[in-house]
């Protein structure tokens, strides 16, 4: 997708020295939902990013566990106790916006989910569907 198509449909906004979008409208656009890699391709191809906010959208589990920084069953920093408390808090009250994970899109075009490696191993184990999800976006 060019900058000039994004910009000419009226998503995506220029403001000072940033271009951007709201995740909302790249999906009228694209007629479907957004994910994880065309968030990542707009950033690294037209230099746009989503508009900042507390939290950019939910997305698929299954799309999330393929940027996981690694896998936190087999390398936890956490006690046990603490992987249960994240547990039972995740079991009663699902993932919500106000604390979503955090995604690292790089300008090279690496993605990582840099925090939330925890949540998200607990949040398979309990059958989650899809979970919130902020973007940071990196030009170097």
């Amino acid at each position: 997708m060019k900058v000039e198509l994004l910009l000419e449909n009226k998503f995506a906004k220029r403001h000072d020295f940033k271009s951007y979008y709201i995740l909302s409208e790249l999906e009228q656009f694209l007629g479907r939902k957004a994910n994880i890699r065309d968030i990542s391709n707009i950033w690294v191809k037209n230099n746009l990013c989503l508009y900042d906010d507390e939290f950019h959208g939910y997305f698929e589990i299954e799309d999330v566990e393929k940027y996981k920084e690694y896998d936190r069953d087999k390398f936890s920093r956490n006690s046990s106790d603490e992987n249960k408390q994240i547990y039972d808090w995740l079991k009663q009250t699902g993932w919500k916006q106000t604390n979503p994970g955090q995604i690292v899109v790089y300008k090279d075009g690496r993605i990582k989910l840099s925090e939330g490696n925890h949540r998200l191993a607990i949040a398979l184990k309990l059958g989650i569907k899809s979970i919130p999800i902020l973007f940071h976006f990196f030009s170097g």
